[in-house]
């Protein structure tokens, strides 16, 4: 019997090694090759009378894929494959293009594509509308564990989707899933279906938990998630029944709907220049706008608009400067809007984590001169328990604020020092508190979660920007 070790091989630490003689070359030597690297079918994971089990690629498997691969060369003019280049100008993130990546259908392999052309193709021809956005949605959530940039957790035995990690991260032992679906496996198409199938059962029969002796009950709440969706506000203020309103806009421009009509607002502002968005959606926009035609609401743009997120786009120092400056101004705007829309007695809560002070000082310009009044600052879990995120100085928790409409305030200032030892007194109090539960935060952490309790201390007086700027540089209580 023939065994290899899947869990070695001749990368390490972001280095390619070489067998012969040891020399070690980082992988950033490879950027911006013509085309992704060639994949050899190595191994599979398979069901067996025994369970899952581990075994050599023979040569029937690779008959099978090869078959596969015939197929989609028959049939991939005929199936709804995306076309578009994934687009160069103006991206903050070079990945995947610097991995070889020059279009959409490149992070597939051919018997991936195949399958999920024909998937979309039936998708395409259900009759009802609205069956054929929810299959759609479906289709959506199983293309992340679809496609070659999925890794193997092996701690977990199981598939990693891409984007677990919120970037184009390279992989250099691709998992390829079953896309269909079968007793095992992570994101196939008909888990994403059932896991569909569950939320709307929910809706109809909301439910909650109760513990007994460690044990939970079902509890039914009697409630129902359902109302009628409109796309105007005359259309949502006239209705009697239940109704939501959707509006497929930037919040920086929320004119239809009343001052003061809001009674609250719960928001999760862009991490400054954490996560670039539209660069990532864009990987399901391409592939929606065929599926759904002119059901969806993109179906005329070839790719988002990643040019109108708001994110701050850094090539030299003299751009990240005028980049951060844009930022914080239309966070300005966009909570100028919300102060606008909320009422007298309104709540905004929001979350919020960054390691940077100037992400800091971004948020707190456009809450606190905006004339929000902290309330609440409390620490939340925000990311799992999995090796993603678990890097020295990666944050994994988020500061939920909460914050109202405050009027009557009298310019003035209140003095950065005693602010700061506020903010780190309560940071003291709380970390006492986790620690009764068995939870230490890190020093990322602890560092951020201080920096919003500083906002906190600071709200309460009408700032100008300038002042308020120093007053959270002055104030800083992460240690220099």
């Amino acid at each position: 019997m023939r065994r290899t070790r899947i869990d070695k091989g001749n990368t390490q630490g972001g280095k390619l090694v070489c067998r012969r003689c040891g020399t070690k070359t980082p992988f950033r030597q490879f950027a911006y090759a013509a085309r992704p690297p060639d994949r050899r079918l190595f191994a599979l994971e398979a069901e067996s009378p025994q369970g899952r089990e581990f075994k050599m690629a023979d040569d029937s498997d690779l008959s099978a894929y090869l078959s596969s691969c015939a197929a989609y060369d028959a049939t991939c003019a005929g199936l709804p494959i995306p076309s578009e280049s994934i687009p160069t100008k103006g991206r903050s993130d070079p990945r995947p293009i610097s991995h070889g990546h020059h279009t959409y259908a490149s992070l597939f392999n051919k018997r991936q594509l195949v399958c999920l052309g024909e998937i979309a193709v039936a998708i395409m021809r259900e009759g009802d509308s609205r069956l054929r956005s929810a299959l759609a949605v479906a289709f959506s959530d199983s293309l992340a564990a679809n496609n070659m940039l999925c890794a193997y957790a092996f701690g977990y035995r199981r598939l990693t989707p891409l984007f677990g990690l919120h970037a184009y991260r390279r992989v250099m032992r691709p998992v390829e899933n079953n896309v269909w679906g079968a007793g095992y496996g992570r994101g196939s198409f008909a888990k994403c279906f059932w896991k569909l199938v569950r939320a709307k059962r929910y809706a109809r029969e909301p439910y909650e938990f109760k513990y007994s002796k460690g044990k939970p009950r079902r509890i039914l709440t009697g409630e129902k998630a359902k109302a009628a969706i409109c796309q105007t506000y005359p259309d949502f203020a006239s209705r009697t029944e239940k109704s939501l309103l959707i509006l497929n806009q930037s919040s920086e421009g929320m004119g239809v709907i009343p001052r003061g009509t809001v009674d609250l607002i719960l928001t999760d502002p862009p991490y400054f220049n954490n996560l670039a968005y539209s660069e990532l959606s864009d990987f399901f926009h391409v592939w929606l706008r065929r599926l759904l035609g002119n059901d969806y609401v993109g179906k005329g743009l070839e790719h988002t608009p990643m040019g109108e997120s708001l994110f701050p786009r850094r090539r030299s120092t003299a751009s990240r400067d005028d980049a951060t400056r844009e930022f914080r101004s239309r966070m300005k705007g966009v909570f100028a809007e919300c102060r606008r829309v909320i009422s007298k007695q309104g709540l905004l809560v929001l979350t919020h984590h960054h390691r940077t002070l100037e992400a800091w000082k971004c948020l707190g310009t456009a809450l606190l001169t905006n004339r929000f009044l902290i309330t609440n600052v409390v620490p939340v879990r925000s990311e799992g328990k999995s090796g993603f995120h678990s890097s020295e100085g990666n944050i994994k928790w988020d500061a939920v604020i909460c914050a109202r409409p405050a009027s009557g305030l009298k310019r003035g200032t209140k003095y950065p020092g005693p602010a700061r030892d506020r903010a780190r007194a309560s940071l003291r109090q709380w970390r006492t508190r986790l620690r009764k539960r068995q939870i230490e935060l890190s020093q990322a952490d602890a560092n951020s979660f201080a920096r919003a309790l500083l906002l906190g201390e600071l709200s309460g007086v009408a700032w100008s920007e300038r002042r308020l700027l120093e007053a959270i540089e002055s104030g800083d209580p992460v240690p220099s």
